[in-house]
């Protein structure tokens, strides 16, 4: 009876508030990103991590800012300016104040090339019961008793320690077991107790994820069961080998042979969760050389189109994108910038001509050296290809005093300004980062060649 109740809360929470959607705002100051563009992007799947943005905003010259999105659930959100991101869980319905902190200091953050810069929020009209509330005290808490305890867990003495952290969320937090923040503590607190039981397998899935459905939208869900069945395909399952995957895959390009031969794993008999392990493994598999990569596109393609749960086929669609959509001789994705000359330049403005683009920033140490490389691949080949830098700073100004200190820099530079999805549709996560689009707007090289590695020997094969 208690297992029946239990899963009913676990399905009325995953149902509830999908209906309706409803209208959520975040009104705030950012002071210091004035004329700056603020976005809030939430997660369309969150197997794939593929975002998507809801809503944008200038930020006016009092640093006002209003944002305003229909959402049906309570989800993982990202408020980004520029580069710079904060993550936090939002409520379909509520309204939002908050503070951007954008003081020299938080925008001087950019100590190293691939820096995940942090968007300092600051929530200031919080309820005592929302999930930000509660989860970011239940984190702190439970980070710290851990860290309090570490000789313990270290001496393997963690049944004790677990049993006293449990004790003690107990005591200091009062949410409902079927609530999003019940649930997130739960995983959250699943984890941990994975981390000293050293449970195996079957019993950790047989306790936290079997007779549960799939919350989908749920992150504290997903960490968890992402984690449980990452890889799970090719270096967990104890049912499955090597041949249960290559024949399927390599010799009959099948996916109802793949999907037969998964049902041979114990922890996968349930068919909606074999299909979401199958769709991320998938993922993964795309990138061993054993298996071919033109099979996998044709099975997530048609899980795409005909799978019988409907998230699944979004899923499947997000994952072939990352796969596919900067591939060699995928449509390189367009974009439009002002350059320092005051010029307006797309993409389609270099059509007929190679394209050589780069990603920069003016404090990337690393950066500098390419540079002066390509000024030299410039004169050697620029009849042929068009040599475009993109900088990345915060402040456009930057790129002015940079160039006026490399007067020898004589291509095309844009400063990006609030062009931010053109990172996003690049996946620029660190710099420098380089792309090669051929004269009909194709990617030829994702992620091309350094200057300084192997590009030159690159251009001279190209028959122009």
């Amino acid at each position: 009876m208690i297992r029946s109740l239990f899963i009913f809360i676990y399905l009325l929470a995953a149902l509830v508030g999908r209906t309706y959607a409803s209208t959520t705002a975040i009104e705030g100051n950012a002071d210091g990103f004035r004329g700056k563009v603020v976005r809030l992007s939430v997660y369309s799947d969150l197997v794939s991590g593929r975002t998507e943005v809801v809503a944008t905003a200038l930020i006016g010259q009092e640093g006002h800012f209003k944002l305003y999105a229909r959402l049906s659930d309570t989800m993982a959100a990202i408020l980004s300016i520029g580069s710079r991101k904060s993550n936090f869980i939002l409520v379909a319905g509520e309204m939002y104040t908050c503070t951007i902190d954008g003081s020299s200091d938080s925008i001087g953050q950019q100590a190293t090339p691939n820096a995940i810069l942090e968007l300092k929020v600051n929530f200031t009209n919080l309820k005592e019961d929302d999930p930000n509330s509660v989860l970011s005290r239940f984190t702190g808490l439970s980070e710290n008793f851990l860290y309090t305890h570490s000789a313990a867990l270290a001496a393997n003495r963690g049944k004790p320690v677990y049993d006293s952290l449990v004790s003690l969320i107990r005591k200091e937090f009062t949410v409902a077991e079927g609530s999003f923040t019940g649930i997130y503590i739960y995983y959250r607190m699943a984890r941990i107790e994975d981390m000293v039981s050293r449970w195996p397998a079957n019993r950790r899935f047989s306790k936290f994820l079997a007779d549960k459905p799939i919350l989908y939208n749920h992150p504290g869900y997903m960490d968890y069961f992402n984690d449980f069945f990452e890889n799970y395909l090719t270096t967990k399952s104890r049912d499955l080998s090597f041949t249960s995957l290559d024949i399927p895959i390599n010799e009959l390009g099948s996916l109802s042979a793949l999907t037969d031969s998964l049902g041979k794993d114990k922890l996968l008999v349930n068919e909606q969760v074999r299909e979401l392990v199958m769709i991320k493994n998938l993922g993964k598999l795309f990138h061993d050389k054993r298996f071919s990569q033109s099979s996998i596109i044709r099975m997530l393609d048609l899980v795409r189109q005909n799978s019988k749960f409907p998230v699944h086929r979004t899923i499947a669609g997000n994952i072939l994108f990352q796969l596919t959509h900067l591939s060699k001789g995928s449509n390189a994705p367009v974009f439009s910038l002002t350059a320092v000359d005051h010029t307006e330049k797309t993409l389609e403005d270099y059509r007929g001509k190679w394209v050589y683009v780069g990603f920069f920033t003016t404090w990337c140490e690393i950066c500098l050296p390419e540079m002066k490389v390509i000024a030299s691949l410039k004169e050697k080949y620029g009849d042929y290809v068009e040599f475009i830098s993109i900088c990345c700073d915060e402040d456009p100004i930057s790129l002015t005093y940079y160039l006026a200190g490399n007067n020898n820099f004589k291509w095309t530079f844009f400063p990006l300004t609030n062009s931010q999805e053109i990172l996003d549709n690049y996946e620029v996560t660190a710099y420098p980062l380089f792309v090669l689009i051929d004269p009909a707007g194709k990617i030829y090289q994702y992620p091309a060649f350094k200057p300084s590695e192997h590009l030159d020997e690159l251009l001279k094969s190209l028959k122009f």
